[in-house]
């Protein structure tokens, strides 16, 4: 009697250890295959064509004058207006923004020992133009082009 219950036991611990195992290998072939399969729900792409441009533009200006230094960037801010009409941009929503000005003998970097490098160099002004406009086709040609001012 005890010998037969010895092997009942070891009967059992045998399949118990067989039946671990098959989960344990069922286990690894899911979580290989869940590496090879992509779902995707309710997302897609398109190509869409814009309906607003925003167009930033840098414009600087240098002399020894401040004053001007401030009538050259204006000017140049007036004519890049007039050439975004002429290519038909409204330039009513055209801003301006970021008013600086830099001077490399002011720099706490440009003084100094550095003073005979920086000989002839201008006070800088810059100033950003925002364009904003509707008609982005028009936006996009007068981009590509190389002969703004």
């Amino acid at each position: 009697m005890r010998i037969q219950q010895s092997t009942t036991a070891a009967i059992i611990a045998a399949l118990g250890i067989a039946i671990a195992g098959l989960f344990v290998g069922i286990g690894f072939e899911r979580g290989r295959s869940a590496d090879r399969y992509v779902t995707v729900k309710g997302v897609a792409e398109r190509e869409v064509t814009a309906d607003l441009a925003i167009w930033p533009l840098r414009v600087v200006a240098a002399d020894n004058d401040l004053t001007v230094a401030h009538a050259k960037l204006e000017a140049s801010v007036q004519k890049i207006m007039q050439f975004l009409a002429a290519q038909k941009i409204d330039t009513t929503g055209a801003t301006l923004a970021n008013f600086e000005v830099s001077d490399a003998f002011a720099n706490q970097y440009g003084g100094g020992n550095n003073a005979p490098q920086l000989k002839g160099r201008s006070p800088a002004m810059m100033r950003r133009l925002l364009v904003r406009a509707s008609f982005c086709a028009a936006v996009q040609a007068v981009e590509r082009m190389h002969e703004v001012v």
